[in-house]
């Protein structure tokens, strides 16, 4: 199975925001700039797997959540569902 490093980057930011964590804190939790958070959320660099973990474990997630898209694999089904399912549904859009 190929990474898709653009759905990667998605749902990173996907989580994040679920997190309420700005780019800017993420990248300081990581030792790392907001920029390069912006190139791994729009897919055009690709994370190593010791900055994805460190990335899962401050927003609480596993590398798997970043691996797998959810769309494909479950249904949200946590107290937040509904804003789960609106913001996995702009995965696949330009929108975040």
């Amino acid at each position: 199975m190929a990474i898709n490093y653009i759905t990667v980057g998605k749902l990173i930011r996907y989580y994040r925001l679920k997190s309420r964590i700005t780019q800017e804190e993420l990248a300081f939790r990581i030792d790392s700039t907001a920029a390069y958070i912006s190139n791994l959320e729009t897919g055009k660099k690709k994370p190593s797997l010791d900055k994805l973990t460190q990335i899962a474990e401050i927003l609480g997630v596993t590398v798997n959540d970043f691996i797998y898209d959810p769309l494909q694999t479950h249904a949200p089904t946590s107290a937040s569902g509904e804003l789960d399912r609106i913001l996995i549904s702009l995965l696949h859009t330009d929108i975040i």
